[in-house]
């Protein structure tokens, strides 16, 4: 909130279209250095968790040239949570083809972990890359690291490694970190736990603590070639939001805890 009430003495309304300015400039560093994986990096700055994910799925398209999206959850035209979402908003961005997230807890074929050998996804290749979904003609896969819309779900711990092999055939990854991200699971990204490299992030939400803002990171060969004016955001970035993540990336670094207090659980929580 000082963050926040110091940039408003300042200026509040900006368009990064335009020129840059040092926060945006710092912002922007220091969320790439967050993301774990050894690769070039650039962001594009939105005001939402949405912008980020039609951003990113822009992206993919322009990059690979290709129709398709695979999809657990995103935007409006990636989500599959409640049909009542899509009331009144038909017909929606075409291309977009749904699967099932894997459920372990409720299979949705009736498996059970481990002795499935991931059946689930089997099934995803049988059903669908052989039948309907030419994958050379998927841009990207979306997925959440764990599903927040739709039951919080966790899947199998090698679930999207085994996913993998859709890398190698061409298929973007785009991790839809929107609500995991932030450390929400003890990681910065929750893609992180999973072991495997995305090659587009979206972040939005708790990154500025409530203030609209919102990006994507992607590889800097996939960004790179977006043309000046090709996609924009006008307020995106915007100074007060960006200050305000400045300072929640500060106060959210994680710091070691005293051994002497570490009986103490609540001092580990104030910590965190």
């Amino acid at each position: 909130m000082e963050a926040a009430k110091n940039q408003l003495d300042k200026f509040m309304r900006f368009s990064y279209t335009d020129f840059y300015y040092s926060s945006f400039v710092d912002l922007s560093e220091k969320l790439c250095k967050l993301v774990p994986d050894d690769f070039d990096k650039m962001v594009f700055w939105g005001n939402s968790g949405t912008e980020a994910n039609e951003a990113a799925m822009k992206l993919a398209r322009n990059h690979t040239r290709r129709p398709l999206f695979l999809a657990h959850g995103g935007a409006l035209s990636l989500t599959a949570s409640k049909s009542i979402h899509r009331v009144g908003a038909l017909p929606l961005v075409p291309e977009v083809v749904h699967f099932l997230y894997p459920y372990c807890y409720r299979c949705h074929w009736k498996q059970k972990f481990p002795e499935c050998d991931y059946y689930c996804i089997d099934y995803f290749k049988e059903e669908y890359l052989e039948k309907f979904v030419p994958v050379d003609e998927v841009a990207a896969y979306v997925f959440e690291p764990c599903q927040g819309e739709g039951g919080y779900i966790i899947p199998p711990p090698d679930y999207f490694r085994r996913m993998g092999f859709l890398k190698k055939e061409g298929v973007l990854f785009v991790d839809d970190e929107i609500q995991t991200g932030m450390s929400r699971t003890g990681k910065f990204f929750a893609v992180e736990h999973l072991g495997i490299e995305a090659d587009l992030i979206s972040i939005a939400k708790g990154m500025a603590s409530g203030l609209p803002l919102g990006a994507i990171i992607a590889k800097a060969n996939i960004m790179q070639p977006w043309k000046p004016g090709q996609h924009a955001s006008t307020f995106g970035a915007n100074p007060v939001a960006v200050a305000a993540a400045l300072a929640t990336l500060e106060v959210g670094e994680i710091r070691e805890v005293d051994p002497k207090r570490e009986e103490d659980g609540r001092d580990r929580y104030e910590k965190a």
